[in-house]
């Protein structure tokens, strides 16, 4: 339709046409379904905002004084709305948790499982969207989601924000710039899919019938739309609390014709409005739901006697002082209809209350409501309530919901034997044991407390539907994502980090955004996870549904991303054992050996089968847990012996510490299968004992002449030990090269670079693995060219011994865009000695260590990413390294 079409729709509407407003509605449904998703995130939610936006409409249509821009009239309705919400109500996304008592009673436990796993589903593709429109700038987010959800074109998004068509689609191409190919697809798919309610148009027309259009109001003098719409940005902008440097953007007059940036934008900031908050109910599946009111409306003239002549006792206390919590009481007096002139009496809430739901009101302190002694179903989610002790009277509920509050004491509840159902989700809650009697629960929804001890719940056998999510708990066993496509389908370079997943130089990355700019990690568990005796053997322990959702958010970040888990089995700390444990290494005095000098681990007898045994137990369970691809183990050097003490003598000999190491990788590999990587540190050696049970090695390397350089003889060695590792690993292959910097030198140094780039090219023409490039500095007294972590200070400040090795720098080297290999490992240019080139789908790797300079011819036209000159002849210096890309 021509923008002049709303006009003549208006001009129907105000003279009594309501069919023109269902064509009105008809046209713009969408796109404000579109726009208040983007502010709320639930689709059920944006329906009934995107319903009242239309009433709302309809009421105050006389009031618009220029019906050329009803498009953005709605857009300020829609917002305003939006606003309201956030501040009336906060649900969260929850799983059945306020389904009605008579609906549980229907749902058989087969089906619940099946709603929730499609739920469980449907919240994961919510989430994973949510976090990809989190990577775009607001302006961005809502244009895509104009885009995609509202099924609107960039002519009319232009429209609907009042913007230039060019901004429009230089927001879009800009939004999927920022989001990959297969991220952008995702989002297209997900919001394309998302269809509105058919009824809502129904719904809209139905309520329309019953309510005519404010009168236009009489206004001296008449004011133009520009200024109106400059009021009304302003007014918005002031309720957000917009600093006042950026309202000189806003102070032109709104214009919806605008070619310029100026626009009414969504602002995410909290407001305080004075209006009650009414929040809308809701069940699993999005449908408005209360617990059943009681029979009658109001108080019948006999009750309203009975209550104003109650006994003198009643009547002795007001209602302020048995029952405190005015959100209460006045959820009270609105659920028993009690005017606002008669009292509220204990004996009446003992006689009359049988039902209540309050949620987000703020309620506080729940004393007074142990009268409601007739109470059989209670709601009180997302309220203030620590302590519930006046429910110990309410031997009569049935049906308790006390989801989202700051409950830790559960004692009180002890007694209320006649519960089926009890909703304590997102509570603070450690000790379940008074749940223990609860012999009649049916259905019990704990998740997203600090529950550790789930053993008072064995005896309640009537108990169909439980959910423990989000609580700590022992890891189960779960299939793990294939790991080989991931590595074989990674772009070129691909850098790992080792330990340590701070990256110096990009201090604003989140914890989780330094991870997935690499493509393998090894550490820790991560995840806050911790190991946890069981009869079956060490597992893992903690919020284990945090971390398998935090897993599926770091491979959607990064598809290609590899975990791998640090076990340490030469050393623990002091703190895993007692001090008394028979297998610590001792010295002669009996002491507990250091595993290093100026650390703070000791050495361990992993020679004997129960240390061996502990560490089979946990590679076994990070095989089991399906949260990582594998295992990480250091000190692998065969032929040498690992368990010495300071002055170089051994606890152990060579043939015993091999044999154990033997013994334990055969048994990981024997008991993990094949689809679970096992990756050594071999430092520089090869490893042909170990090599069937390996998928790879960890090449440690360092600097020769005086922690400068890298030297010619050096580099052939590290050539043939990756080669040989790449010949000889079983697959899938994780081969990981680790260059060392120049310790006394920032990262960015001219040599640091060189070396970076030495070490690089040596990986891509020589492997299919990784690379690294570190920053190792070891000693006690040594300087930084860079920040250094708090706890780094300390210790130079006390000048202790200490040492970190793998502090990470990112180089823009390592951005070059080269695909993935094409010509074959360790090829020499034109059969020149020491000069090695590699084809990739876009470029080449060209690495030269041949003792002087080389002239580089290629057939296309290329650009070197360090040099940054293009042309089909490059120079190459002696030990460096170079991608050219075409």
């Amino acid at each position: 339709m021509k923008r002049e079409d709303d006009v003549q729709l208006i001009h129907r509407v105000l003279s009594g046409d309501d069919k023109a407003f269902d064509i009105l509605v008809g046209k713009y449904q969408k796109s404000v379904h579109a726009l208040v998703w983007r502010k709320v995130e639930d689709f059920h939610y944006a329906e009934e905002i995107t319903q009242d936006t239309f009433l709302k409409a309809y009421r105050k249509l006389s009031t618009l004084k220029n019906p050329h821009q009803f498009a953005g009239w709605l857009y300020v309705i829609a917002n305003r709305l939006c606003i309201d919400w956030m501040r009336k109500q906060k649900p969260a996304m929850q799983s059945l948790e306020e389904t009605s008592v008579k609906e549980i009673d229907s749902i058989t436990y087969e089906r619940y499982v099946e709603r929730d796993r499609e739920l469980e589903a449907a919240e994961h593709r919510h989430d994973l969207v949510k976090k990809l429109l989190e990577k775009l700038p607001e302006s961005e987010r809502t244009v895509v989601t104009l885009y995609y959800l509202g099924e609107m074109t960039t002519k009319e998004i232009s429209k609907f924000l009042g913007v230039s068509v060019k901004t429009i689609s230089s927001r879009l191409r800009r939004a999927r710039e920022r989001l990959k190919e297969k991220e952008d697809l995702f989002v297209q798919e997900y919001l394309g899919g998302v269809q509105l309610s058919a009824n809502i148009r129904q719904n809209i027309a139905q309520q329309v019938a019953d309510m005519q259009p404010t009168p236009a109001p009489k206004m001296e003098p008449f004011l133009p739309w520009a200024a109106f719409g400059a009021a009304v940005v302003l007014a918005t902008l002031l309720m957000l609390s917009v600093s006042n440097q950026y309202l000189a953007h806003f102070q032109k007059p709104y214009s919806f014709e605008a070619e310029s940036e100026p626009t009414i934008e969504i602002i995410d900031a909290p407001i305080v409005l004075d209006i009650d908050a009414k929040p809308a109910l809701r069940n699993q599946i999005g449908q408005t739901t209360t617990i059943s009111k009681n029979n009658g409306n109001g108080l019948h003239a006999s009750e309203r006697d009975a209550t104003l002549n109650a006994s003198e006792d009643s009547l002795r206390l007001s209602a302020t002082q048995w029952m405190p919590d005015a959100a209460l009481r006045q959820a009270v007096r609105e659920k028993l209809d009690i005017p606002a002139d008669a009292p509220l009496t204990r004996a009446y809430l003992q006689q009359h209350l049988t039902s209540l739901d309050v949620r987000y009101k703020g309620i506080v302190d729940l004393t007074g409501l142990e009268h409601a002694t007739d109470l059989q179903a209670l709601v009180l989610i997302g309220n203030k309530i620590h302590d519930i002790s006046p429910l110990s009277r309410l031997t009569g509920l049935a049906f308790l919901d006390l989801g989202e509050n700051q409950i830790s004491d559960l004692r009180p509840l002890a007694a209320l034997t006649r519960l089926e159902t009890l909703h304590l989700w997102k509570n603070q809650i450690e000790d379940i044991s008074p749940l223990a009697g609860l012999i009649n629960l049916k259905k019990l929804l704990i998740e997203n407390n600090d529950i550790r001890d789930f053993s008072p719940l064995d005896e309640l056998t009537h108990l169909e539907v439980l959910n423990k999510r989000g609580n700590f708990r022992v890891s189960d066993d779960i299939s793990r994502v294939a790991v080989a496509p991931r590595i074989k389908d990674r772009d070129y370079p691909s850098v790992f980090s080792a330990w340590y997943s701070d990256v110096l130089n990009l201090p604003n990355l989140s914890d989780d955004e330094k991870l997935v700019y690499h493509d393998l990690f090894w550490g820790g568990p991560g995840f806050h996870l911790q190991w946890h005796p069981t009869p079956t053997g060490l597992r893992l322990f903690g919020r284990i549904d945090d971390a398998r959702w935090k897993r599926e958010y770091l491979l959607s970040q990064n598809p290609n991303f590899t975990r791998l888990v640090s076990l340490d089995y030469i050393d623990a700390d002091p703190s895993d054992y007692s001090e008394e444990w028979p297998h610590w290494i001792r010295d002669e005095n009996g002491d507990r050996v250091q595993a290093y000098a100026g650390g703070s681990t000791l050495l361990i007898d992993f020679t004997h089968p129960v240390v061996q045994d502990i560490l089979v137990q946990k590679a076994l369970a990070v095989a089991k847990c399906g949260l990582y691809d594998g295992i990480f183990l250091g000190r692998w050097q065969e032929g040498t012996a690992t368990l010495e003490d300071d002055k170089g003598g051994y606890y152990r000999d060579v043939e015993a510490e091999w044999s154990a190491r033997l013994s334990m990788v055969r048994r990981i590999r024997e008991a993990a299968g094949d689809n679970f990587l096992i990756v050594v540190n071999t430092g520089q050696t090869k490893a042909p004992l170990s090599a069937p049970y390996l998928n790879g090695t960890f090449i440690e390397t360092i600097l020769d002449e005086g922690d400068t350089a890298y030297t010619h003889d050096h580099l052939r060695e590290i050539e043939n030990t990756l080669l040989w590792s790449e010949q000889n690993f079983r697959g899938p292959q994780i081969n990981a090269l680790e260059g060392r910097g120049i310790p006394l030198e920032p990262p960015d140094s001219p040599r640091n670079q060189q070396m970076m780039r030495v070490i690089t090219t040596l990986g891509l023409t020589h492997s299919d693995g990784y690379v690294c490039y570190v920053v190792g500095i070891s000693g006690i007294i040594h300087k930084h060219e860079y920040e250094i972590s708090p706890g780094h200070k300390i210790d130079h400040i006390k000048g202790e011994p200490h040492q970190h090795n793998h502090q990470h720098y990112w180089y823009p080297f390592w951005d070059a865009d080269l695909g993935q290999p094409i010509g074959e490992k360790s090829q020499l240019y034109q059969n020149r000695e020491g000069v090695f080139i590699r084809k990739f789908t876009n470029g080449w790797a060209v690495y030269n260590r041949s003792g002087k300079p080389q002239k580089i011819q290629l057939m296309e036209r290329t650009t070197g990413v360090a040099s940054g000159i293009t042309g089909t002849q490059h120079i190459l210096p002696d030990l460096d390294g170079e991608i050219y890309l075409k």
